[in-house]
């Protein structure tokens, strides 16, 4: 999905492949359609093993979100409420 501003990727219970294939995602369509869109990837599941992928992805100014229970927790800024 993209926006204005932001280009997401969502992810119904990624693992670490899935989630690799999802940076790899949003930084090829960030790229192709405008460089200056916020590359995000939601990932509907915990953290557990896929946080410190995400915390790599951070550096690369990919911001990885992750619904557990009803909360939003992120790698980055919160975006979801």
């Amino acid at each position: 999905m993209i926006t204005e501003t932001h280009v997401y990727e969502i992810k119904f219970r990624a693992d670490r492949r899935e989630l690799f294939t999802a940076i790899g995602q949003v930084l090829v369509y960030r790229q192709a359609i405008n460089p200056r869109l916020v590359p995000v990837v939601f990932v509907d599941g915990e953290r557990g093993e896929l946080y410190p992928v995400a915390e790599i992805a951070r550096q690369f100014g990919v911001e990885v979100q992750f619904k557990e229970g009803d909360v939003a927790a992120s790698s980055a800024t919160p975006l979801l409420n």
